[in-house]
């Protein structure tokens, strides 16, 4: 864990947070189209999602740039 987030941890009280998601997906989806079966195709999703509850309020972020 890096040190910032280490400090913001620290600094919440008992009744704030937060989560992180991460989450991936995989789908194949096939179509038929006037009688005849089209090609394949594959889907694939991934990404990273953030929520944070602090002050009385709850922020999220997410993102699928996951190249860090």
């Amino acid at each position: 864990m890096t040190e910032w987030i280490e400090q913001a941890t620290d600094a919440l009280s008992p009744w704030e947070g937060w989560v992180v998601r991460r989450v991936s997906q995989r789908r194949a989806r096939l179509e038929v189209r006037s009688g005849t079966l089209e090609a394949p195709e594959h889907l694939d999703d991934r990404g990273v999602m953030v929520m944070v509850w602090a002050h009385g309020g709850v922020g999220y972020a997410a993102t699928a740039d996951l190249g860090v």
